[in-house]
C-alpha cells in the first residue's frame, strides 16, 4: 500500500484526507501487531532493561607468576576463600591461592599453587584441551564445600612442532580429507604463525569436581572429571560422516534462584550464538542434570537421550534438543559472562564478539531474567583479535574478590591479551527498567520484543529463517494514545509509522551478516519499536511491519513523515 502522489500537498499543513488515511493504516498496523504479540505472549515476562555506560578507563594488571607454569589464554577466574584463589588457563590450569586482587597487582607464592587439570588423550572431550574458565562453590548444609568447574575441551587435529595429533571425532577421511591431521591441524604453521583448522575442531562443555578443605590443599590437587553436560544443537557429525558442528565451548557458571546456570557458545550453523542450560542445587549438580532453555523453558535434557560417557562415540550423529539464542546470535560471538547488580533484581553481562567490519569489540547488556537481554553497548573496541587486550572477558566487583556480584556505579570488566596479561576496565555504568503496564483486553498491546536469533540487513535478498520473537519491554496505555504518540511526532524515532522506499530485508539482529527474516516489498508500512542502533556502515531501527514481518532494517530504505510533505 502507497499513499504516494494521491494528496494535494499544503505547505505546513497536513490535508484531512491524508491523515484520516494515514490513522486507517496506522491502525491496521497496531491492530496486526496487537494480535500478533498476543499470540507470541500468552504470558507477560520481565521487561528488558536499558543500559548506559558513564565511564570508563582500562589499565594493565601486574601479574607475577614468580616462576609458576601456568598459562593465561584465558581471564583468571575468582575463587573467594581467606586468600583468593584463581584459576589460571590454557590447555592445562593451574589453581592459586594469593592475598591480592586483580584491581592492583598479582604475586603468586609456587607453594600455593597446583596443577589441577591437563589434556587426557585417552578421553575425548578433554584430548587436546581441559581447562577450567569458571567456578561455583556448593556449600552444602552437612558436608565441605565443593567447587564445581565449567571445562572447555578440546578434540581436534593439532600440530605440536613436528608431531601431528589426529581427532578421533571424525575420522571418515573420505567425507573430507582435512579430518586427516596431516592435511589440516592447529597450530604453528611452517611460517611461525598459529593456524586453526576448524574442518577438525570439536568443543565440549564438561563438568568437574573437587572439595574445599585442608585435606585437599584447598582443592589444589587433580580436578574429578563428570563429563559432558551440554551438547550442540546439530550434533559433531552428519550422518554422512561430514562435520555438523564444532561444537560447544567457552563456559560460564552463574548460580541464581536455586539453579546453576552454564553460559555457552553453540558453534551449530543454523542455531550459532551464546545459550543457556541450568541444574537445580537442591543436589550437587551432575553432568546429565543439566536442562537447556528454549522457547521460555528450561524443560529439555542438555545432553541426548540415554547419553553415557563411555559410549560418546556413538552419539556424536545426535542432534542436542531444540534451544534458543539469548545473545549474540549472528556468528561472531567468543564468550558471556553473567553477574549479579547488587541492590536490584537485574543482571549484567559481558560479551566479547567480532564487529561486522572485522574489529573484536568488548560489550554489556542487562537482563532481568537471564534469558532476555537488551542490545549490547560497547565499552572497547580493537581494530583486529591480535591487537585485543581483553580476550575472554568476565566481570569483577570493585574490591576484586568475585566474578558473579557487581555494583552498577563501581565494577571492572577484565580481560587477558595476547601477551597473556589481565586487563581490567574500570566502569560506572546505569541500569534502568521501563515500568510495565498491561491495557485491559481486548485492547491491542504494542512492545519491543528482542529476536533470538541473530539477523543481517541490505536490500533484496532472500530470507533465511524465522525469529522466535521475545517479551515485550514497554506497552503504551490504549491503542489510541499510541497512534497519537506517532502522529504528533517527527523522524525517526519510537514509534514512527515508516514505509519501505525499496525491497527490504527485516533481519533478526543489526548487521549485514545475519540472518533475514523476511523481505518486504517496497511501500511496505511499519511500526518502529526499537533502536537505533549503529552497526557497520548503517544505522537500524526494529520494525514491525503490516503482514507480520519483524526484524531490524537498515534506516537508508526507509522513510517518515511521508504524509506531511
Amino acid at each position: 500500500m502507497s499513499f504516494a502522489g494521491n494528496e494535494t500537498h499544503i505547505p505546513g499543513s497536513r490535508s484531512v484526507l491524508t491523515r484520516i488515511v494515514t490513522i486507517h493504516a496506522l491502525s491496521l498496523v497496531v491492530l496486526a501487531w496487537g494480535t500478533f504479540a498476543t499470540v507470541a505472549h500468552a504470558d507477560q515476562t520481565p521487561a528488558i532493561p536499558t543500559l548506559s555506560v558513564l565511564s570508563r578507563s582500562a589499565t594493565p594488571v601486574p601479574f607475577d607468576k614468580k616462576g609458576v607454569p601456568a598459562g593465561m589464554e584465558a581471564t583468571p577466574w575468582i575463587v573467594k576463600g581467606g586468600w583468593r584463589g584463581y584459576f589460571l588457563t590454557t590447555a592445562y590450569s593451574y589453581f592459586c591461592a594469593a592475598p591480592d586482587g586483580l584491581t592492583g597487582g598479582v604475586v603468586l607464592y609456587p607453594e600455593y599453587c597446583a596443577k589441577v587439570t591437563e589434556p587426557v588423550a585417552s578421553t575425548p572431550w578433554l584430548r587436546n584441551y581441559n581447562g577450567i574458565l569458571s567456578s561455583y562453590v556448593l556449600r552444602p548444609s552437612s558436608d565441605n564445600p565443593i567447587i564445581l568447574a565449567a571445562v572447555h575441551g578440546e578434540n581436534k587435529n593439532e600440530r605440536r612442532g613436528t608431531t601431528r595429533i589426529q581427532n578421533t571425532v571424525a575420522t571418515n577421511f573420505s567425507a573430507n580429507s582435512k579430518f586427516d591431521a596431516n592435511v589440516c591441524a592447529s597450530g604453528i604453521n611452517d611460517a611461525g604463525v598459529y593456524e586453526d583448522c576448524w574442518d577438525a575442531y570439536f568443543g565440549f562443555v564438561s563438568l568437574a569436581h573437587q572439595t574445599f578443605t585442608p585435606v585437599t590443599q584447598y582443592a589444589r590437587i587433580p580436578f574429578i572429571d563428570d563429563g559432558p553436560i551440554v551438547w550442540p544443537a546439530a550434533g559433531y557429525l552428519n550422518s554422512n560422516g561430514t562435520q555438523a558442528s564444532a561444537g560447544v565451548r567457552h563456559p560460564t557458571f552463574f548460580a541464581a534462584d536455586g539453579f546453576l546456570y552454564v553460559f555457552y557458545l553453540d558453534m551449530s550453523p543454523d542455531s550459532w550464538g551464546i545459550k543457556v542450560a541450568r541444574a537445580p542445587l537442591s543436589a550437587q549438580p551432575s553432568a546429565g542434570s543439566f536442562n537447556v532453555y528454549n522457547r521460555d523453558n528450561f524443560n529439555s535434557p542438555a545432553l541426548p537421550k540415554n547419553f553415557s560417557n563411555s559410549s560418546i562415540a556413538s552419539f556424536y550423529a545426535a542432534k542436542g534438543a531444540p534451544s534458543s539464542c539469548i545473545i549474540g546470535c549472528a556468528g561472531n560471538t567468543v564468550r558471556f559472562s553473567v553477574a549479579t547488580i547488587t541492590g536490584t533484581n537485574s543482571y549484567l553481562g559481558v560479551l566479547e564478539y567480532a564487529t561486522d567490519n572485522g574489529k573484536t569489540a568488548v560489550a554489556l547488556s542487562a537482563s532481568n531474567d537471564l534469558v532476555h537481554w537488551s542490545s549490547p553497548v560497547d565499552v572497547r573496541t580493537f581494530a583486529s583479535w591480535s591487537e585485543s587486550d581483553m580476550h575472554y572477558p568476565i566481570l569483577m566487583d570493585k574490591d576484586g574478590w568475585t566474578n558473579t556480584e557487581i555494583d552498577i556505579n563501581d565494577f571492572y570488566v577484565v580481560g587477558v591479551g595476547n601477551a597473556s596479561n589481565p586487563v581490567r576496565l574500570h566502569i560506572s555504568a546505569e541500569v534502568r527498567t521501563p515500568a510495565l503496564t498491561t491495557p485491559p483486553d481486548p485492547t491491542p498491546t504494542p512492545s519491543t520484543p528482542t529476536p533470538t536469533n541473530p539477523n543481517r540487513p541490505g536490500v533484496g535478498s532472500t530470507a533465511t529463517s524465522s525469529p522466535t520473537i521475545q517479551p515485550a519491554t514497554t506497552t503504551p496505555a490504549t491503542a489510541s494514545s499510541f497512534l497519537e504518540k506517532i502522529l504528533n511526532g517527527r523522524g525517526f524515532r519510537i514509534p514512527a509509522l515508516v514505509r519501505s522506499t525499496d525491497a527490504l530485508n527485516a533481519r533478526t539482529r543489526t548487521g549485514t551478516n545475519a540472518p533475514a527474516v523476511c523481505v518486504v516489498p517496497p511501500g511496505t508500512l511499519g511500526i518502529i519499536l526499537d533502536g537505533p542502533m549503529s552497526t557497520g556502515d548503517y544505522v537500524w531501527w526494529r520494525i514491525f511491519y503490516l503482514g507480520g514481518c519483524f526484524g531490524w532494517s537498515v534506516q537508508n530504505y526507509i522513510e517518515t513523515d511521508w504524509w506531511t510533505r
